[in-house]
């Protein structure tokens, strides 16, 4: 009911916008490895645009699907099929990169949606999204580590202070300024500690400036 209830928005404007940035190229899909996840209504389950086993897309409509909030945007139709945002099962996909056909030396998750700690007067809907978040990374953590136990895992989460600039309603555009300059803050300031510069240098070739 939840997924296919009314809403007062179309997605369609995404994918008008989309083949405004990249003109003739949305009608297609980009050549380096790109997935877009959406969730088939009918079928209960996550498609991952751009991979072997989903339908053959646009990158224009791909987008579209996968930005079809419930309550927010009107189900998102490709082919007679029904697709609402992808974030419904998951705000990471972390699992999605075990397609790699080597596995990874270094793996960096920018968790939006799995706060560790819910923020103060945090409404229903929060402590609900930021639950389903936290289960479905904590999920997909098991399972990279399980496959790729030497690769090394570094998983970004949103501060108390990003919290407060960003919710309750993450998609308001007056928070999305305040919002990015309190995620600066703190990602310099996580991104410095020791024990995280270590991982960066020895993966990314970094030098402390």
């Amino acid at each position: 009911m939840l997924l296919g209830s009314p809403a007062p928005f179309t997605a369609s404007g995404m994918a008008e916008w989309v083949r405004s940035l990249v003109g003739a190229q949305a009608d297609g899909w980009p050549a380096r490895p790109t997935i877009i996840t959406a969730f088939d209504i009918a079928a209960r389950k996550r498609v991952a645009f751009g991979t072997e086993d989903a339908p053959d897309v646009s990158l224009a409509d791909a987008a579209a699907a996968s930005a079809a909030i419930p309550l927010v945007f009107r189900p998102y139709e490709i082919d007679g099929v029904d697709y609402a945002d992808g974030g419904v099962v998951s705000g990471t996909h972390a699992d999605l990169i075990l397609g790699s056909p080597r596995p990874l030396d270094f793996v960096l998750i920018l968790a939006p949606m799995a706060a560790e700690q819910d923020r103060d007067g945090a409404r229903f809907h929060e402590k609900v999204f930021d639950r389903v978040g936290r289960t479905a990374l904590a999920d997909e953590l098991s399972q990279i580590r399980r496959e790729w136990p030497d690769t090394e895992v570094l998983v970004m989460r949103p501060s108390p202070p990003v919290l407060a600039a960003m919710r309750p309603n993450p998609m308001d555009v007056k928070g999305a300024v305040p919002s990015f300059i309190r995620t600066l803050i703190q990602m310099r300031r996580t991104l410095a500690r020791d024990e995280i510069w270590g991982v960066l240098s020895r993966h990314l070739g970094t030098a402390r400036v």
